[in-house]
């Protein structure tokens, strides 16, 4: 925990035992440090003889830790709590002062009228050359002392900077900030982070930058818990402050995890308010909505310094910081015909929203109108995942059903084709081949052999071949069958490979994989064969939550590899993309395809509990996207 001066973001340093010392019956001190060159004293009680020569002599020890222990240094003494000094106790503290060297300068603030005038009075008698000043509160003695100190020292950290600067802190006497952050707080994925920090050992502020997406809810509960820990013992989160400026956006099942996240954390941990700044309109409007079902306050805030005086004045602290409110513009029957009317025309099974009621944020009506405008987005979400969940049912439903028929026609036209086999062997042992028959024979032979292997093909499809699956490092595999590839590709064609993952496993057939990367490269080539261009195979690492999860039939949420396959190619009709993964359907000229390539890629794939999906238009070239879930 790191405490801050909140004006001018000097670090301040203490030990336990200068903190409301008991110097006297009638006398207490406290001692802290600023920065690196000021000490800043602030007794409490009446000032005795005996209190300031203990006092005095505690001053020596917070002064052995100042500029290094022996260059100068500024002392700024406040005198809010103290009540008075007897004489004595004065002139002891005035000879102290006089006989030290390194007390360069001395700054008295919250003192008494009478106080001022005798302090003018002793400067005009003053011999050591000590420069001494009367400030009218902290504000302006540490104000002072920074023109005076050689060191300047800010915070490092831009974050910390900013919390101080929009504190905007103007009591009289010092009052440090505390703000703690550790290492372990600090979430970091490749689509979401979040930069948390504690200020005064009961508020949370967090930064987050990129997309929320369901998983990374247990992160953010693991982020809590972890501060909480961190803290001393019987404190509390009582505020949660989220900067949302850089945040891009929840998907609609983490802005539900979220909530249901924060009730839990309230249950066990009850907290006063959870207050987000610098939000989209989108954001705001589901904060106006939730915040009525919600067991704590929820508020939306313009700035950092708005947010930090809504917890000001929920403390009932309130701090003079001016926050500008705007009245709300009145409503008049126009107004409410409008609302009537925008509601009346809108389209519920058209996917979008006409905005014809143009108001400002001041009016009434605009977090209706926002709310209305939520929820129809809410709704497309909902119908356009319900029409891609239907398409990907079809598309498994066909597939299984061709899968179905393959595999039974190919099973009877192996047993067939064994016979013809078998008995074209034997004939081929009786007849010599001087025989005009053993030609035809061997026709025969090489005919059946080429028809097991479109049987062989089709039970790949219809994922009725047994595989032999084992935990392979997907990245270290794809690389090896990369090696052979290049020999069988035209050189007027470029391989560029982007391999961002090393270790990553998954639970797979060698040589299934193998035969998928060199099916789909050599189509690639296929494509490309004529006018070159450029083979992309990429591999990546990729987390599938609630929500994006939806885009893959037949994947769970959690880790997987990513494996793209693309080329720059003529691309692929739109018309004929549904249709690419059936047996037979090819599109290049007779007798350069058999149209089982991709069938059968389609039917490992699903044989590894994958997915496989297609990009492609006219003239874009195209890519193959596969994804298999990783081993853990």
């Amino acid at each position: 925990m790191q405490q801050y001066c909140p004006l001018e973001g000097f670090k301040i340093f203490n030990k336990p035992e200068w903190i409301d010392q008991k110097v006297s019956d009638r006398l207490a001190v406290n001692y802290w440090i600023l920065g690196e060159s000021v000490v800043y004293a602030r007794p409490k009680g009446f000032s005795d003889l005996p209190g300031v020569k203990n006092a005095m002599a505690l001053n020596e020890d917070v002064a052995s830790f100042v500029s290094s222990g022996k260059n100068p240094y500024i002392q700024i003494e406040d005198y809010l709590f103290l009540k008075g000094s007897s004489s004595k106790a004065r002139k002891y503290f005035i000879e102290k002062i006089n006989k030290d060297n390194r007390r360069k300068s001395i700054i008295f603030c919250n003192t008494t009228l009478p106080f001022n005038v005798a302090i003018k009075l002793a400067q005009k008698f003053n011999t050591t050359k000590k420069y001494v000043h009367v400030a009218k509160n902290y504000k302006d003695a540490i104000g002072h002392a920074k023109t005076l100190s050689d060191y300047v020292q800010k915070p490092v950290d831009p974050l910390i900077s900013n919390i101080l600067e929009n504190y905007n802190y103007n009591g009289n006497s010092l009052s440090p900030v505390e703000i703690q952050s550790e290492k372990n707080w600090q979430i970091k994925t490749p689509e979401f982070s979040n930069h948390a920090l504690v200020i005064n050992k009961n508020i949370l502020h967090s930064t987050s930058t990129g997309f929320l997406r369901s998983n990374h809810i247990p992160l953010v509960d693991k982020m809590r818990y972890q501060c909480l820990s961190d803290l001393p013992e019987n404190s509390s989160l009582d505020y949660i402050i989220i900067n949302g400026g850089e945040l891009k956006g929840p998907s609609r099942s983490a802005r539900f995890k979220f909530m249901q996240s924060l009730k839990e954390w309230h249950k066990k941990f009850p907290f006063q308010m959870y207050i987000t700044y610098n939000a989209n309109i989108f954001t705001r409007t589901a904060f106006h909505i939730a915040g009525t079902v919600m067991p704590f306050k929820l508020r939306v805030a313009q700035n950092l310094k708005h947010a930090l005086k809504l917890v000001h004045d929920d403390q009932k602290k309130s701090l003079p910081i001016e926050i500008k409110e705007t009245k709300a513009a009145p409503i008049d029957q126009r107004d409410i015909e409008n609302l009537l009317a925008m509601i009346g025309n809108m389209n519920w099974e058209v996917e979008g929203f006409e905005n014809s009621f143009k108001i400002s944020e001041d009016h009434p009506f605009f977090y209706v109108y926002q709310s209305i405008k939520l929820i129809k987005e809410e709704l497309d979400d909902l119908f356009a995942d319900r029409t891609r969940l239907e398409a990907q049912l079809q598309q498994s439903q066909k597939m299984e059903s061709i899968g179905t028929l393959s595999g039974g026609i190919a099973h009877d036209f192996n047993n067939i084709m064994g016979i013809i086999l078998g008995n074209t062997e034997l004939a081929l042992e009786d007849v010599p081949e001087s025989n005009p028959s053993y030609k035809y024979l061997s026709e025969i032979k090489k005919a059946s052999l080429r028809a097991s292997n479109i049987v062989k093909q089709l039970l790949s499809f219809s994922r009725k071949t047994h595989h032999k699956p084992q935990i392979i490092q997907i990245a270290t595999h794809i690389k090896d069958s990369l090696k052979f590839l290049r020999s069988t590709i035209p050189t007027l064609i470029n391989i560029e490979q982007n391999i961002l993952i090393s270790d990553e496993t998954i639970l797979a057939d060698p040589i299934q994989i193998n035969q998928i990367v060199m099916n789909l490269c050599l189509n690639a080539s296929h494509a490309m064969e004529q006018t070159g261009g450029t083979l992309t195979l990429s591999i990546e690492k990729v987390i599938l939550d609630d929500h994006s999860v939806k885009d893959y039939s037949g994947l769970k949420s959690g880790d997987h590899v990513k494996i793209m396959i693309g080329d720059t190619g003529p691309g692929i009709d739109p018309k004929f993309i549904d249709k690419i993964f059936d047996p037979y359907f090819t599109t290049k000229e007779i007798g350069k395809g058999s149209g089982m390539g991709l069938a059968v890629v389609h039917g490992i794939v699903k044989n590894h509990n994958g997915a496989i999906s297609v990009e492609s238009s006219p003239g874009k070239g195209c890519k193959f996207n596969i994804l298999f879930p990783m081993t853990k």
